[in-house]
């Protein structure tokens, strides 16, 4: 049994979700709240009001999120919209031998199905028992006969095809309403493990506790009953008995032995190993180990001589152990497997290998189809790219609107695509066909990312941006993605924004989709006295300064004292440009004479080069200095020197004349988490950002 495609639509955090052409493998990323985990809630809410393991199941659902279903009004906290209806869909494939059990098996998974049709009294497969029903039965014997034999024909008639259309719709009033599909009502209420697949869902709350091991239960029914209850719901408990679970599987497997039948032990055993050599190379575990006063240890196995109880792994050792074993007990074949972050307590090294291994031992091993949900970059750079998985970025429904699927294919169709991804960096925060944004900053640092996601969250949603470093290295990067991209057919696909500087480019200007600021630094930005005054405030109860005047003089102070370097700056670009242009080497290339016209070209270019310096004379050059100075003079003056003046250069004079022992770029990050908490988006970013977004 797998999942081929999933549609969802209005169920909480999801506003429209859907996949198709569903592989053994499907992983899905996203940030915190874009509605991951609200997935594996609508399968589960799906599979359990089709047919529940125990009667009633979907109750369990609902009673998960603490809804009481004769009130009306928190049952609108499922909804998205509660003026619109909820809608999860989906197709579901069985296997050949599936399909043949449930033919075959028809008197005995319809009975109970046709009792509660008939009776109205809730009840499963598991533990429908004619016998203890035998005085009712009498009464309503032949109403049973009677359904159960309409059901066989409904699941005979539908099941032609391995595939099934499943639908569930709930209305804002409370009314649900299905799709019919009797084989899958059949086939969902059944829980017979040996013969169809099961949906088992693990929970992100994990947690693995130290246990003794006592009260082994060897009657397989009370194990699989155990397995039954906990297969969707009840998940607090899947972690709680592992010892006692590995004690259990040691006894039956020496029983079967004794027996003559044999078993899996030793298939276990040997994937223990390998998960072992895979995750821990320096460690080992050898499985359960009888002691001579009659117990069993649990021993694993470090280094040459020394070794330490299985309870004393650490937390990310369990996680992979437990895990895995869990999985591996619990799940048979044929079945889907709902994984919520697997790498919860897990260092990224320990992650290298996990898909794969998880993929050959639980899905191609045993025919399961594995889902996961993730934040791990390094799980997700395993299944980009290979061709057994499918990758989802999921966004938010705000950022993706409601028209647009929340979920996107992430693809390496393309080195374009792999260079994307390598310069966003986090695969689990990429979003794939959305723009990408160069912005100066050093990667370890990303401040100027850091900005526009904190001052503009929604639109750093819709955006991938990345840091790219320096002006100059932002251009020529952008340059050459952009040539790429419409070689491609990718056009408007890369971005960048760069600090003003000196430069007089006005922000509304575009080229090749390269923007700038409209002030000279980003950090110009975080020049508000009022906010300065509030985290000095804060800081110390000794602040240095009472008022915002006093603030807007210490901030002029240190304004004037970047002014000497920021005159040199611009007469030196001034003067560099003016000679600079007047070197131009070039020939035509279909010249006879090529050597004479190279040197020509170089005569003409000197000649120019010496009119150029010979008219910066003293005089010139001086009154260039004179012009710079007057400007940003007039600047200190009337406080356009906050957008002309190096920002970054003028908050780090404050911070070390002003804040004594104050840490420049700590009092920086202050600044922009008071400027977030306030929602202050400045008007020059704003524009820049909208036009981005809308180019």
């Amino acid at each position: 049994m797998r999942f081929n495609s999933i549609s969802i639509s209005n169920l909480r955090a999801i506003e429209r979700f859907e996949v198709d052409d569903l592989k053994d493998f499907i992983v899905i990323a996203g940030q915190n709240g874009s509605g991951k985990s609200s997935v594996f809630d609508g399968l589960r809410l799906l599979k359990s009001v089709y047919g529940g393991y125990q009667a009633d199941e979907y109750m369990q659902w609902f009673g998960e999120f603490a809804i009481n279903l004769q009130d009306k009004s928190a049952l609108r906290r499922l909804f998205r919209d509660s003026s619109r209806e909820i809608k999860i869909a989906a197709e579901v494939s069985f296997t050949e031998a599936e399909r043949a059990f449930v033919l075959d098996n028809l008197d005995n998974l319809t009975d109970p199905i046709a009792w509660q049709m008939v009776t109205g009294q809730r009840s499963d497969h598991w533990s429908f028992s004619r016998m203890a029903i035998a005085l009712q039965l009498q009464q309503y014997e032949e109403q049973v006969k009677a359904a159960s034999a309409s059901l066989k024909e409904a699941v005979r008639s539908q099941f032609t095809s391995r595939d099934q259309s499943l639908s569930l719709t709930i209305l804002p009033s409370g009314e649900m309403y299905l799709n019919n599909s009797k084989p899958v009502e059949v086939a969902f209420q059944s829980y017979q493990p040996d013969h169809l697949g099961v949906i088992e869902y693990h929970s992100a709350s994990r947690a693995y506790t130290r246990q003794d091991v006592g009260g082994i239960d060897l009657n397989v029914r009370n194990f699989q009953d155990q397995r039954r209850q906990q297969a969707l719901y009840n998940w607090q408990a899947k972690y709680q008995n592992v010892k006692t679970e590995l004690a259990s599987s040691y006894l039956r497997q020496l029983i079967s032995r004794q027996a003559g039948t044999g078993g899996s032990e030793d298939d276990l055993n040997a994937t223990l190993a390998e998960l072992f050599k895979t995750f821990f190379p320096d460690k080992s575990y050898g499985g359960v180990r009888p002691l001579e006063n009659g117990g069993l240890e649990f021993p694993v196995k470090v280094g040459e001589s020394a070794q330490h109880d299985i309870d004393d792994l650490s937390s990310g050792e369990k996680e992979i152990l437990y895990g895995y074993l869990r999985l591996r007990n619990s799940t048979p074949a044929n079945s889907v497997i709902l994984l919520d972050e697997p790498e919860l307590h897990l260092n990224p090294s320990l992650m290298q290998g996990y898909a794969d291994f998880y993929h050959r031992h639980l899905g191609l091993a045993r025919g399961n189809q594995l889902w996961l949900v993730t934040h791990s970059d390094a799980l997700l750079r395993q299944a980009v790219g290979n061709s057994n998985y499918r990758v989802y970025h999921m966004v938010s429904a705000s950022s993706a609107g409601p028209a647009v699927n929340q979920a996107a294919e992430v693809l390496l169709d393309d080195e374009l695509d792999r260079a994307a991804i390598d310069l966003v960096g986090d695969l689990a925060s990429y979003r794939p066909q959305a723009k990408i944004v160069i912005l100066e900053g050093a990667e370890d640092d990303g401040f100027d990312v850091g900005v526009v996601r904190r001052l503009f969250p929604d639109a750093a949603r819709r955006l991938n941006l990345v840091s790219g470093g320096s002006k100059r290295r932002v251009r020529d990067l952008h340059e050459i993605l952009v040539k790429s991209s419409e070689l491609n057919g990718a056009h408007n696909k890369f971005y960048a924004i760069c600090d003003r500087d000196s430069d007089v480019r006005l922000t509304a200007e575009i080229e090749n989709r390269v923007f700038t600021w409209d002030r000279y630094h980003i950090e110009n930005y975080l020049l508000d006295s009022e906010l300065i005054l509030s985290v000095s405030t804060s800081l110390s109860s000794s602040a240095p300064f009472a008022t915002v005047e006093e603030v807007d003089a210490a901030l002029v102070k240190a304004a004037r004292e970047v002014l000497g370097g920021l005159v040199v700056q611009v007469v030196q670009r001034g003067i560099n440009s003016a000679l600079i242009k007047t070197v131009s080497i070039g020939i035509d290339p279909a010249s006879r004479t090529p050597a004479a016209d190279f040197l020509n070209s170089v005569a003409s270019s000197t000649n120019k080069f010496r009119a150029a310096a010979d008219g910066l004379t003293y005089e010139e050059v001086n009154r260039r200095v004179t012009d710079a100075q007057a400007k940003f003079a007039d600047a200190l003056s009337d406080a356009s020197w906050r957008t002309e003046f190096p920002g970054r250069d003028v908050l780090k004079r404050f911070v070390g004349a002003s804040l004594v022992g104050v840490n420049y770029v700590a009092f920086r990050n202050l600044l922009l988490d008071k400027m977030a908490e306030q929602q202050i988006q400045p008007v020059g970013m704003k524009a820049v950002i909208e036009r981005v977004l809308h180019e």
